[in-house]
């Protein structure tokens, strides 16, 4: 508890333009840097054999649908290049949603379900621009909003 204590005397006063040290800041971009790094790691695409295996997935879940050769392949590409460029957890978590919620076999825009604050497209917006905004501030670059990242206190 003391430990609590003398850091919050340490801490500047909301108002006040005293600056923490230089190799705080830096420290701090470091820390930044290390969470960018992560979110690039959960923004890699999931790629195609992942979408196709989603396919896969959601075709094993719905009844037969009546379709030519030549139609089923052209809906499994559009479906592969709308979704190998997802998040591996993201397109699963579409995939478990689309299972779960639609009656029949899910069409793209049922998957990406835009509308939905909590669907997949809205996590993937969040997700990147959240990866954005602690790039400006590891860069020392002020942010486009007034988002402050967790901790950090406004000047």
């Amino acid at each position: 508890m003391a430990v609590l204590i003398a850091d919050a005397k340490a801490m500047p006063v909301r108002g006040s333009t005293q600056l923490p040290p230089p190799q705080q800041i830096d420290a701090a971009r470091s820390q930044l840097r290390e969470v960018v790094a992560s979110y690039d790691e959960a923004l890699r695409p999931a790629g195609n054999d992942f979408a196709i295996a989603a396919l896969g997935i959601l075709a094993a879940s719905y009844p037969p649908v009546r379709r030519s050769a030549q139609e089923a392949s052209i809906a499994a590409e559009v479906f592969v290049s709308e979704f190998a460029s997802w998040p591996r957890d993201i397109l699963a978590e579409a995939v478990r949603r689309a299972i779960r919620s639609c009656r029949y076999f899910p069409t793209v825009s049922e998957l990406r379900d835009d509308r939905d604050i909590d669907g997949p497209a809205m996590q993937l917006a969040e997700r990147q621009q959240d990866r954005d905004e602690f790039a400006r501030w590891a860069e020392g670059t002020p942010p486009r909003s007034t988002a402050i990242p967790f901790g950090a206190s406004r000047p």
